[in-house]
């Protein structure tokens, strides 16, 4: 009984999103037109919909009462004299939902098809076929296209300043030949606030002035991630600690110390040799002498540092 009774609500109220082109505004664009045409009907035709046409006999039977369908379908007749959105977005989001559906598939046996059937057919998929397909993948493409849209228009437009430094920081990310021209040195320079690169340094890398606590203090100031040799974060204190009993317990909070964070995955390098360990050692190795490292020396120094990492 109740799946006969969901099935008719449900019906009524896909027939509640049809738009009519004779109601849009005369400066909506034709694109909008063509899809709010391609809908399913007016609000003038949607009684139609009252008719329950794909329940079969023994669901028709299985309404004993239908006295409450009658109720809430009364007042979902009620909710048409209100005005239908006929904004681009409404229209867009109505079409997508119509899009998407397979009138032909009978919902009370197949309600996926019935409700995904049509996005299925309708659907390409890209040439470089994703691991995961689906509509939020796609909206999360779309986001994306229009962030990409956004950052690139004329950044001088924008004024508060944050917007200002974000729209620079992604032109410079896709500066390419300013990139290439710099080469190195932006890296050497982040270094130099932090005493250097011993695996650069070479002899000349004085040992007993480095303090790996000032280190991990001036990797946060310069925004870099300082969770190397632990994590650090502060949180809220539990409800089960005893500061909570004093009166002011809602502004107490801990400092945490945790794992750190590793360049690759824990497990993997909880693991015996393999070749993703072996293929990070050697993009360590490679990094060390793109900036000018002595390649011997590099190997060693990169080697015990692997080691302290997997101890770590």
């Amino acid at each position: 009984m109740y799946v006969a009774k969901f099935i008719a609500v449900v019906q009524h109220l896909l027939c509640m999103v049809p738009f009519s082109s004779r109601t849009l505004n005369p400066d909506t664009d034709i694109q909008q037109r063509a899809i709010t045409d391609s809908l399913v009907s007016s609000r003038e035709d949607s009684s139609n919909c009252l008719k329950v046409e794909w329940l079969n006999k023994d669901s028709e039977e299985a309404i004993n009462d239908p006295k409450d369908i009658d109720h809430l379908m009364s007042s979902l007749n009620v909710s048409l004299d209100i005005d239908v959105c006929l904004t681009p977005e409404c229209v867009k989001a109505a079409a997508d939902i119509a899009n998407s559906l397979d009138v032909t598939a009978d919902p009370c046996n197949d309600f996926y098809q019935f409700a995904c059937g049509g996005w299925l057919d309708n659907y390409v998929f890209p040439e470089q076929h994703k691991a995961d397909v689906s509509v939020h993948s796609e909206l999360r493409d779309d986001i994306f296209l229009k962030l990409r849209s956004f950052l690139e228009k004329d950044s001088k437009e924008e004024k508060p300043n944050h917007i200002y430094m974000l729209k620079n920081m992604y032109k410079s990310c896709i500066d390419y030949d300013g990139i290439e021209d710099l080469g190195i040195l932006p890296l050497l320079d982040a270094l130099k606030p932090l005493g250097g690169w011993p695996v650069l340094e070479g002899d000349s890398w004085n040992a007993a002035s480095f303090d790996w606590i000032d280190t991990l203090g001036q990797l946060r100031r310069m925004g870099f991630d300082h969770n190397i040799l632990m994590g650090v974060s502060v949180t809220k204190a539990p409800a089960e600690n005893p500061y909570h009993k004093a009166p002011n317990h809602r502004k107490s909070h801990i400092i945490t110390l945790d794992q750190p964070s590793f360049g690759i995955a824990r497990e993997t390098l909880l693991q015996p040799p393999n070749p993703t360990k072996h293929r990070y050692y050697e993009w360590m190795l490679r990094a060390a002498n793109e900036m000018g490292s002595n390649p011997l020396e590099s190997e060693a120094e990169l080697g015990f540092a692997a080691e302290f990492e997997e101890k770590l």
